[in-house]
């Protein structure tokens, strides 16, 4: 199947998901993803993705993957924090969902490949209704500064009440776009998955944040291509790869980690 049937068939097949309310979206979303990430439909979609059209396909179920993602990460905030109250303890030791721990669990492996308990100001951009990557940071790391930026204002609101329940200050939600906000200070700016357009964001780092800053890139792998855009098809200017991670089987996505070239 050439990669332009493939394009309409996914279009039409996400705009008609999208049309749901949450409930049917979120069933008709696991149920669609459980056919095309099998055989056969794997096979033919990954040789598409893989072909000279490929890169048309890209990102093309974002959208699906953002709203799936954003009500899972509502339900995992609003649980956690109805069962939890405010307190100074660690965030990892109230995760228990399957959700909640791989959740948490894809961020650890960016402590492998850079240092980063000494860094100074950490800023995570999209970092969406459950911010697993600063609240990692807050517990895993002694960086005394992390913002957290989202577009999306009911991921803000969330993250806010996650700076209540830590309560040490050292969370800093805001509403912003990663694009054209300034990183004055910044020298670990971790980009999640689903942001975009992740080359501004990159570009725009690497114009106001401090001079020894690294950036950690999620970046999608294999079928995740459909899911998520890629920053680092071509390199990005000014910046050169300082680490590569592994590919995560769930997410489908993997740590990029960059420093200025």
């Amino acid at each position: 199947m050439s990669a332009a049937v493939w394009r309409e068939r996914l279009r039409v097949h996400a705009d008609a998901l999208l049309s749901r309310d949450d409930a049917g979206f979120l069933a008709g979303w696991a149920a669609a993803w459980r056919t095309w990430a099998a055989p056969p439909e794997v096979d033919a979609l990954a040789a598409a993705l893989d072909g000279p059209a490929g890169a048309t396909l890209e990102g093309l179920l974002q959208p699906c993957m953002r709203r799936a993602l954003a009500l899972d990460e509502r339900a995992e905030t609003d649980a956690l924090l109805a069962r939890r109250p405010p307190s100074a303890g660690r965030v990892r030791d109230a995760v228990q969902s399957a959700f909640g721990t791989a959740t948490w669990d894809r961020v650890a492996e960016a402590a492998t490949l850079v240092p980063l308990s000494a860094r100074r100001h950490a800023v995570v951009v999209g970092g969406g209704p459950f911010p697993a990557a600063a609240l990692w940071l807050r517990d895993e790391t002694t960086i005394p500064s992390i913002d957290v930026l989202d577009v999306d204002e009911v991921a803000v609101e969330r993250a806010r009440r996650w700076a209540t329940w830590c309560g040490d200050g050292r969370l800093r939600p805001r509403r912003a776009d990663g694009a054209t906000t300034t990183y004055d200070g910044a020298d670990l700016v971790y980009v999640a998955n689903q942001v975009t357009p992740k080359r501004e964001v990159l570009a725009r780092v690497l114009a106001t944040a401090a001079d020894d800053v690294v950036a950690v890139v999620r970046e999608p792998v294999g079928l995740g291509r459909l899911l998520a855009e890629r920053a680092l098809a071509v390199p990005a200017p000014g910046w050169r790869v300082r680490a590569v991670g592994a590919t995560h089987p769930t997410f489908l996505s993997r740590h990029v980690v960059l420093e200025r070239a």
